[in-house]
Order: C-alpha cells, then structure tokens, then sequence
C-alpha cells in the first residue's frame, strides 16, 4: 500500500486562512484594533485625534498610522514646553475623559494591557465564522 501525502506550502495554507498579504483576517484585525483603540484616545471638541485614527488605517499593509503635530504629546502624556521639536516635561498631563473615561497615554500600550485577551478571541471568532 502507497500513501501519498501533498502539504500547502505555508503562505498557501497562510493564504487559506486569511493571513496572507492581503488576507482578510488581517484586515479584520486592523479594523478591530482601530475600533477598539478609540476608548482610550483623548478626545476635544472636534475629535481631531480619533479622526486621524480613522485616516491613519492602511488596510493594505496592516497598520495604524496616526499623524498630527500634537499626536506624539498626546501619546507621550507629558506636557512638552519649547519649540519644535518641542521637549517633555515630568509633569503629566491631564486627560478629558469626558467622551472616553479611559482616555490617557500610550493608547496601544492600554489596549493591549486591557484588552489584549478579547482582541484575540475576537479574531479567533471571526476565522471560525467566516470557515
């Protein structure tokens, strides 16, 4: 008796599973992290920041990219003093969390810390679903 055994290269079987270059499990993830990043993103009177949040998603290359002169500060959550390139302070700054109670800094840091589980499960349900 002859048993033959083919296997899928492993960007086929990557392919397969939607985690290829231009798989949509990737893109889903993306979509996911942007969605949820949003909680912990400061927010003022014309939501400048998550607006370019929502610019900043490339799906084609599976990232967030968020630019603006004030979004590192933000980031950094320090009060930074001089001019550009401006330096950061020891003083801390202080969050509205009028519109996002768990607004503060290092946004990505805090999504992973708190949500890093349910993100996973989350992508884990969508690529049983979509089977």
């Amino acid at each position: 008796m002859n048993v033959t055994v083919r296997l899928e290269t492993t960007m086929q079987t990557l392919q397969n599973l939607g985690l290829g270059a231009n798989g949509d499990v990737r893109k889903f993830y993306t979509q996911t992290v942007q969605r949820r990043l949003m909680k912990y993103l400061p927010y003022r009177t014309y939501g400048s920041v998550p607006k370019a949040v929502v610019r900043g998603v490339d799906l084609h290359n599976h990232r967030i990219v968020i630019e603006g002169e004030h979004i590192r500060y933000l980031n950094e959550g320090k009060v930074m003093v001089g001019h550009k390139p401006k330096t950061s302070t020891n003083k801390n700054l202080v969050y509205t969390t009028t519109y996002n109670r768990q607004a503060g800094p290092h946004w990505a840091k805090r999504l992973d810390q708190y949500e890093h589980d349910a993100l996973v499960q989350e992508v884990q349900n969508y690529m049983i679903r979509r089977k």
